[in-house]
């Protein structure tokens, strides 16, 4: 026992001197948070001296004397057993763990180390003494059952000791080294992904020892440099405040009823008036940044971010905005490069708007940047609901689209509200469309993902004429694809040129882009029109690629 105290002590010495000589974050001694990680360390040291250790004490006597336990049944004393039953305590950590975050009330108890807004080699020591008495008996339910000895208990605590303050030292370790010990150990960079404010992350990376049960289990969170691991956002908001008085109440109120945690705080004031701004932009982008704009003259066309993306970006298959926040940066094909965010805005303006870009340090771009964050709440990198992309309404008649059956649709279904010269519909004041043009010099120009056939007919399908939904069309797919057709037939109807070169890959180029070359052998008047099945089935055989 005061070997065991003398190795713990030697390596916090270690562990507070390296945190002041490499840290990975510089930082003052905050006392009230040291007072109270030393209080729960005394009081946990004390009830599991007075409580834990004797039972388990006799417990691990009784089990080796009667040879009790599956193991010593079928391994014999060794390396084999040894290994064995270190593994499984491990193992069992890694699950305790794990039910601390999915039962309600445990999370309540496990609150308290998470609720820690530093990391350091002290936080080992903030532990809820009820979660330490739940744990202790795991270890005695999982020594019973399978015969651990108290040697390799002892051996475990003692590097499970060293291995808790370690992955949460402020020390740090070159990526290199890190990356190399993270295949096999837990470590700061990657135990700190636990202890983020992010549902996706602290519900990750739950080893204590080994971070193999991680990986095989599927709750493993990649690692990034040392220094941008402190930027996820730690702690958790919780209710529970220190003070230089009282901390020893906090303690055994903690004792009885754990840590309550706070509902995350709401957007601010301040936040939701950028945010509704930039809602207005979208609904309005000509009277703010259109030819007669009070912001700015950016664009040549009185058209509306919302003509395109319906209910400002939030009805399902509208082109919606709802995910678009979580989406960027990410690679465009049409550019050949990874974009921000605030690149794909400016897209939008300079081609189907064509217009010029906004600034990127706006308060306009702000605003707009803030609206989608709101959309997006909740939602996840990756994460995709139904509605959130038209490609998902993508259907291929077995015929070529037909421009003229498309002229007749447009004059029945089309022009009362865009106009039966495709002129669409202003407002009183003549400063926006209520109803964007579909060709001419104010609408969409050539750049535009809408001067796509596919993409055009998808979203005809889920949203024309008004009333349409994706669950719930109106119009056939080929009525869609001949609509497209019509509006979309550069021979009959002129529009903005592109002053882009786009798809420099070829490879790259959805199947329906109105020039060539193409990776394929069929004509350009059938990547305009179809039929697009043969297309794809050659693209198929050969293994190509198909985009639309």
């Amino acid at each position: 026992m005061p070997s065991k105290m003398f190795l713990h002590t030697g390596f916090l010495i270690l562990c507070f001197g390296l945190e002041r000589l490499v840290p990975i974050k510089k930082k003052s001694v905050d006392k009230d948070r040291l007072c109270f990680h030393l209080l729960l360390f005394l009081f946990n040291s004390s009830l599991f001296t007075m409580v834990c250790f004797p039972i388990q004490f006799s417990l691990f006597s009784f089990v080796e004397q009667n040879k009790i336990g599956l193991l010593p049944k079928v391994l014999p004393e060794g390396w084999s057993a040894g290994i064995l039953s270190f593994l499984l305590l491990d193992l069992s950590g890694y699950l305790i763990h794990r039910l601390n975050h999915i039962v309600p009330q445990f999370w309540k108890f496990h609150l308290v180390h998470h609720a820690d807004n530093e990391l350091d080699f002290t936080t080992g020591f903030r532990e809820h003494p009820l979660q330490m008495l739940t744990t202790g008996c795991f270890q005695i339910l999982l020594m019973l059952f399978f015969g651990i000895s108290l040697k390799i208990f002892t051996i475990y605590n003692i590097i499970l000791f060293v291995f808790t303050h370690f992955h949460h030292a402020n020390i740090k370790i070159s990526d290199s080294i890190e990356k190399r010990l993270s295949c096999f150990w837990v470590t700061p960079r990657t135990h700190a992904f636990h202890h983020s404010d992010n549902k996706d992350f602290y519900n990750s990376n739950f080893g204590s020892i080994f971070s193999f049960w991680d990986r095989w289990f599927g709750t493993y969170s990649r690692s990034v440099g040392c220094e941008e691991t402190l930027k996820i956002g730690l702690g958790h908001s919780c209710s529970l405040s220190l003070s230089a008085v009282g901390l020893l109440p906090i303690v055994l109120c903690l004792l009885i009823c754990g840590c309550n945690q706070k509902p995350r705080q709401a957007f601010s004031k301040e936040f939701l008036t950028e945010a509704n701004y930039g809602r207005e932009l979208i609904q309005h982008t000509s009277r703010f940044l259109g030819p007669k704009g009070t912001v700015a003259q950016l664009t040549k066309t009185r058209m509306n971010c919302q003509n395109c993306h319906l209910a400002a970006g939030e009805k399902p298959y509208g082109i919606s905005f709802r995910n678009t926040f979580t989406k960027y940066p990410e690679y465009r094909a049409r550019e050949g490069v990874v974009i921000s965010l605030e690149d794909r805005i400016n897209n939008c303006f300079e081609r189907p708007m064509n217009g010029a870009p906004l600034p990127p340090k706006s308060r306009e771009m702000r605003a707009l940047l803030s609206y989608f964050r709101l959309l997006s709440k909740g939602r996840v990198v990756g994460d995709e609901l139904q509605g959130d992309s038209i490609n998902e309404l993508v259907k291929f008649p077995n015929r070529a689209a037909d421009p003229k059956k498309g002229r007749a649709l447009y004059l029945a279904k089309c022009s009362n509200c865009h106009g039966e010269s495709g002129e669409g519909r202003l407002s009183q004041d003549n400063v926006e469309f209520l109803y964007p043009p579909l060709w001419g010099e104010e609408s969409f120009n050539e750049a535009s993902n809408m001067h796509r056939n596919i993409k055009m007919a998808a979203f005809i399908l889920g949203n024309m004429p008004l009333g349409a939904t994706g669950d719930k069309p109106v119009l056939t797919v080929e009525e869609a694809f001949d609509l497209a057709a019509f509006i979309n037939d550069s021979s009959i109807h002129s529009r903005p040129k592109s002053k882009w070169v786009d798809y420099k890959k070829v490879n790259e180029k959805p199947i329906d882009f109105p020039e060539g070359p193409y990776l394929d052998s069929f004509s350009q008047q059938q990547h305009q029109l179809g039929p697009y099945l043969p297309i794809l089935q050659e693209l198929k055989n050969k293994k190509w690629p198909a985009y639309f």
